[in-house]
Order: structure tokens, then C-alpha cells, then sequence
């Protein structure tokens, strides 16, 4: 018999676990879609506020973002769903998100001095030109900020916090369509009057 069942009368009868993990999905499933529709909205801003350059910026500093993050962070985000999943202790699950968090960070602050050190030669690695090197800070902030965020929601899809993980999930997509709305409104458009200011 599945966990999660017990029997009444001969006859199996679902518990609070398989309502907990429709729920769970259900909410998980939203979430997804409302990041999906934040997305669907940044494609008309983009369209009417920014020239067609910086679109391109915006989308090689995503792309590139989604490439190397699992890099940057080791894979963490699998490994973590993988070992942390079935253990109680929540002492050892807090020595395991501060080391790896660390050793994160340590890297991040590395990429972070090489993108200090090298804007021009990363703006010609990354946008196939030096005239963009002005936003190859932008691309550091997005690389640890994405970087860090997707270790935390590992961790709380490893401890079954989907609730506080689709949560978060809507305000990082709230939050970056926001960000996209004030570069619009404020700096009149110009993602490098952010970079630059």
C-alpha cells in the first residue's frame, strides 16, 4: 500500500500527503505561470521604452546568466535537493546551507573582481563588442543575485517549503518587471544612466 494511504473498511483512503502535494503542485504550477506572464509583459516594454540594442543587451545578460550560473554555483541547487532531502536535523541542514553558501560567495566575489578587472575584454566576450562594457556590471549583479537566489529555493524545495518557494518564486518576477518599469520611467529608458549612476 502507498505511504499516505491507510485503510478504512478494507479500502484505501488518502491522508494529508497527497493533499499536501496537490496542493504543493497546484501552487508551484501557478507560480510558474505568473513568471511566465511577467515575462509575456516584459516583451512590450522592452518594445516601446528601450532601443532594439538593448533588448539584446537585456536578453545575452539572461541567457548568459542562465548558462553559467550552474557553474558558479557548482551544481549546489541539485545536490542539495538530492542530500539534504531526508535529513531531520536542522542543525545539520544549517551547516550544510552556510558551507555551501559560503563557498558561493566566494566565487561570486571572485567573478565579481574579475568583472572589475576585465569590463572590456568581458564586454567582447559577451556582447561581441567593447561599446557595451558598461553593462557588464549589470550582468555581475544579475550572476550573483540569480546565483543566490537559486541556491535558496534548492534549499527550501529540499525542506518542502513550496509554499514559501512559489512565494518567492512571483515576487522574483514582480521584482525584475519592476526593476525593467523604473529603468523606464526614472532613467527614461537608458539601462546604462542605472549602470553608470
Amino acid at each position: 500500500m502507498p505511504a499516505g494511504n491507510v485503510l478504512v473498511d478494507g479500502r484505501p483512503v488518502q491522508t494529508n500527503v497527497s493533499r499536501k502535494f496537490f496542493g504543493d503542485a497546484l501552487l508551484y504550477f501557478v507560480s510558474e505561470v505568473a513568471i511566465g506572464l511577467f515575462s509575456v509583459f516584459a516583451l512590450p516594454l522592452f518594445a516601446t521604452h528601450y532601443p532594439p540594442e538593448l533588448y539584446g543587451v537585456w536578453t545575452q545578460i539572461l541567457v548568459t546568466t542562465a548558462l553559467v550560473f550552474p557553474i558558479l554555483t557548482f551544481g549546489f541547487q541539485t545536490t542539495v535537493v538530492r542530500f539534504v532531502s531526508g535529513e531531520r536535523d536542522p542543525y545539520r541542514i544549517s551547516a550544510l546551507f552556510h558551507w555551501m553558501g559560503l563557498i558561493i560567495l566566494v566565487v561570486l566575489l571572485a567573478v565579481q573582481l574579475l568583472i572589475a578587472l576585465t569590463p572590456g575584454m568581458l564586454a567582447k566576450a559577451v556582447f561581441s563588442d567593447a561599446a557595451f562594457v558598461n553593462y557588464v556590471p549589470l550582468l555581475g549583479w544579475f550572476l550573483a543575485g540569480f546565483s543566490l537566489f537559486s541556491f535558496e529555493l534548492a534549499f527550501l524545495r529540499a525542506i518542502e517549503q513550496i509554499k514559501l518557494l512559489s512565494v518567492l518564486n512571483i515576487a522574483y518576477a514582480v521584482g525584475r518587471l519592476a526593476l525593467l518599469l523604473v529603468i523606464a520611467s526614472v532613467f527614461k529608458g537608458t539601462l546604462e544612466d542605472v549602470v553608470l549612476g
